[in-house]
């Protein structure tokens, strides 16, 4: 017997480290290494496939800017899978929180217009809806603060509503007797530190078309996305966007509904790659004092938006210093259904889009980002390596959990079928005290509701507002599911019936 134990417990050890190793090698994406970008662009060509496949990403759209021009737009998958429709460089995205940083270039411009002042308490700009007093002082709160999401403002974020509903005004939005929507309130000190909101870019709307006298839409079209030759792009879904927008998929790839928003400088842009590839290709023009068109926003504008305010975060912009010194600016997009990423090199003159219609699709854009930075500069975004750590851990406890099953069920089967453990007398004895067994029902029970739970939590979008959260997890997470959900199942087997084994 302890010659078996100890056979089974270096058996379990060997294939726990094999597959721990298979699980560090899958979680890194090694560079591309080449050094003629025409080689590099032919790489990312062939590898964005293979990644679409690893993720179960149904689509996607991807553009280059090199040289700070437009170099690439290519459609990867299905924008539609029942119909076998393509994704191409016109298929229509939703881009999600990008719509924030689109939408903070409409404030600027007001701000260069000397119609909205960055530093003045927004209070003075609203007539239709106020914050609510609290503790805190409202006067406090500015736009550059709504910009930076400083202003202290509860954490709201928005799920959309199902496109045959009607939609809500902004009002209703921001002051939660929408179902779904949390009242937006002032909760910290204003200016103190960095606190995601959705509702303060839903506020900044509401002032857009507060001083200027135009709804949101109308005004970003005449004075952002028209000007940028966005002319596929808008804040609102209309019938010529309809037909050339992609489908929605979930995380287990199936069709969802195309959920559109009220919020729409927080989460409702409509764009292609190509046209995004305008918005990074007029940031670096800009940035590098080659603005070919006098509408557009300043030098002096965008600098301010690229500096941190707290932490990392810009007006409407991550900003990451590289080691080199070289700044990172990115964004990055989350609605149900969709994902999107952009990243810029502004001193090299380098940009990058990635829009998805998948719930995995955030997997992808991580990787593409990381590789592209790495070839550009030489070296991989912090944000990245965390990842990696992350999809590690991940699927190293996985993949433990499933090496000890395998053994597991090695000795479970010989109980069952060889030594016929299950279908005994003396089982069948043990099976019906059980049953009378307080404990061991209470046991039971648990095992259930924890096999339960966790589907419920991480695949049902119950919890979470229609969010399904296991689409925030690292890559790798649905195998550490399986091996979790079938540790329960395989535990539950072996208190209901009682199954011995000799690996401890």
């Amino acid at each position: 017997m302890r010659v078996k134990t100890l056979l089974g417990k270096w058996l379990f050890f060997f294939v726990a480290v094999i597959l721990l190793t298979i699980t560090i090698i899958d979680g890194c994406n090694y560079p591309i290494k080449v050094t003629q970008y025409e080689e590099f662009k032919t790489e990312i060509d062939r590898q964005i496939p293979v990644l679409m496949k690893k993720y179960n990403v149904c689509g996607a759209a991807v553009a280059l800017v090199h040289d700070s021009s437009i170099d690439m737009v290519k459609g990867y998958g299905l924008a539609d899978k029942k119909n076998l429709i393509p994704v191409n460089e016109n298929t229509i995205f939703q881009v999600a929180s990008n719509s924030k940083t689109v939408a903070a270039w409409g404030v600027m411009k007001l701000v260069e217009e000397n119609v909205l002042d960055l530093d003045l308490p927004v209070s003075s700009y609203l007539t239709r809806w106020k914050l609510a007093d609290s503790k805190y002082d409202k006067e406090e709160v500015t736009i550059r603060q709504l910009l930076s999401h400083t202003a202290g403002l509860s954490a709201v974020n928005y799920a959309g509503y199902l496109p045959e509903n009607e939609l809500p005004s902004i009002e209703e939005s921001l002051s939660g007797t929408v179902k779904s929507v949390r009242k937006l309130k002032l909760i910290s000190e204003p200016g103190v530190k960095y606190r995601y909101s959705g509702g303060g870019y839903t506020l900044l709307q509401l002032i857009i078309e507060e001083t200027t006298g135009k709804p949101f839409t109308q005004y970003m079209k005449d004075t952002v996305l028209s000007t940028l030759n966005m002319s596929s792009s808008s804040y609102k879904w209309d019938t010529k966007l309809k037909n050339e927008t992609a489908k929605a998929y979930d995380i287990f790839g199936l069709e969802m509904p195309n959920y559109i928003y009220t919020e729409e400088a927080a989460a409702g842009l409509y764009t292609t790659a190509s046209d995004f590839a305008y918005f990074i290709k007029a940031n670096i023009d800009i940035f590098n004092g080659n603005k070919l068109n006098n509408d557009l926003l300043k030098n002096k504008s965008l600098e301010i938006m690229y500096t941190p305010v707290d932490e990392d975060y810009g007006l409407g912009y991550i900003i990451k210093k590289l080691p080199n010194s070289t700044r990172l600016i990115y964004h990055g997009g989350t609605n149900r259904g969709w994902r999107s990423q952009f990243a810029i090199l502004p001193e090299m003159g380098e940009g990058l889009v990635v829009l998805t219609n998948s719930e995995t699709g955030k997997h992808l854009h991580s990787d593409l980002v990381a590789i592209w930075t790495k070839w550009q500069t030489g070296f991989t975004p912090k944000a990245y390596i965390k990842d990696i750590v992350l999809r590690i851990l991940v699927k190293a406890i996985a993949f433990v959990l499933l090496a000890y099953l395998c053994l597991l069920a090695c000795q479970i089967i010989k109980n069952v079928f060889i030594d016929k453990k299950l279908f005994s007398r003396k089982n069948r004895l043990k099976l019906m005290l059980m049953l009378n067994n307080r404990k061991k029902l209470l046991l039971v029970f648990s095992l259930l509701f924890a096999l339960v739970a966790w589907i419920v939590v991480f695949y049902t979008g119950l919890l979470y507002n229609g969010w399904t959260f296991a689409s925030f997890m690292p890559a790798g997470f649905n195998i550490l599911s399986i091996a979790v959900l079938l540790t329960i199942i395989v535990t539950l087997l072996r208190v209901v019936f009682k199954l011995e084994t000799d690996l401890t």
